[in-house]
């Protein structure tokens, strides 16, 4: 580490007199500092000559001294789906807007490791995980200092958060079916998702909107353990196979990558759609406008929500300690495909 330290102070040197300015410009300049008063000109001078030097910052030894990395770490669990790769991008983008680098953890579940997650060189967290509930006590298990948004869902404990209005997108997929004449409405949701001890948003809403326009539920589940496209395709086949008296008129999928799988396994098996049988899905990932008839969707616009959460941790790292929590909700809106 000392000799590593050397290294660092004979190169911020050398970039100075180059420049021609003072060893400390340098470092503020390198360290992008909040008291940095100098010309863009030679700020431009000592980022090329920093460059030309080989320069790099040593972000974890930036970290160790609790010093700003200008850095936030994301964390995604549920990384099968492309939408959360669009999350990934959006919140990306946004973060390199407000000046920081994304620092990006992709696994399939988020596990309790994170209660690890002050040694990460970050400034903030940003957290996605299919199982949203079991974050918190994850992170005060592990008594967690670095600022945390959650993403995606809301968690009730005075958390920040940033999410979908889902429970809202659920009730414009089913009244844009009713209008269209459609009697018999499914909801198929994984069947990790029914099950666990904190229910999707949107299976709670269906029920209640079934309940206030006096339309029988019909809770379909499909394998929520494996690859969603599959298991949408085994739901279109099992559907398909299923006498009409007791099929319903038309399926809300929860996520898109399913409701194609869907789309394909009544085709498959024989029904037409929307004839037969009428989809809809969830996210409003730009895979679904490309099946031979493009799906409807609930539209979740993942460049406000990526704007967003970047917004909500940035004015955290910035606020007093005692700051009340910033909690936002992003409208979803229908997209009318063909398959409705």
């Amino acid at each position: 580490m000392l000799r590593e330290e050397a290294n660092v102070a004979a190169t911020l040197q050398y970039i100075a007199q180059k420049v021609g300015v003072s060893h400390m410009t340098v470092s503020r300049v390198l360290n992008n500092s909040t008291d940095c008063r100098v010309s863009p000109e030679t700020r431009e001078r000592v980022l090329k000559a920093a460059h030309e030097a080989g320069y790099r910052p040593n972000v974890f030894a930036r970290h160790l001294l609790g010093k700003r990395n200008m850095t936030l770490g994301l964390i995604l669990g549920g990384t099968h789906n492309p939408f959360y790769m669009s999350v990934a991008r959006e919140v990306e983008q946004a973060a390199a807007g407000a000046g920081y680098r994304i620092f990006t953890i992709l696994q399939p579940w988020v596990s309790p490791n994170l209660a690890d997650a002050d040694m990460l060189p970050v400034d903030g967290l940003l957290v996605w995980s299919p199982v949203p509930q079991n974050l918190p006590s994850m992170l005060r298990a592990g008594k967690v200092k670095t600022p945390v948004v959650y993403l995606g869902y809301q968690v009730d404990d005075g958390s920040e958060y940033v999410r979908f209005d889902l429970a809202g997108g659920l009730r414009l997929a089913v009244r844009h079916l009713v209008a269209r004449g459609y009697k018999r409405i499914a909801y198929a949701i994984p069947d990790s998702d029914r099950v666990r001890e904190f229910p999707d948003v949107r299976w709670i809403a269906y029920f209640d909107l079934c309940r206030e326009i006096g339309m029988t539920p019909e809770p379909l589940d499909f394998d929520g353990n494996g690859n969603r496209h599959t298991a949408g395709f085994q739901l279109g086949q099992r559907l398909a196979a299923t006498d009409r008296s007791s099929r319903p008129d038309a399926v809300i999928v929860t996520g898109d990558m399913a409701a194609m799988g869907l789309y394909h396994g009544a085709i498959r098996g024989g029904l037409s759609v929307p004839a037969d049988l009428a989809i809809a899905g969830f996210d409003g990932i730009e895979e679904v406008q490309f099946l031979d008839k493009a799906l409807t969707t609930v539209l979740c616009p993942v460049d406000q929500f990526g704007k967003a959460a970047v917004e909500v941790m940035v004015e955290r790292l910035s606020a007093a300690e005692n700051a009340p929590p910033r909690q936002v909700e992003i409208a979803t809106t229908l997209v009318e495909g063909d398959t409705t």
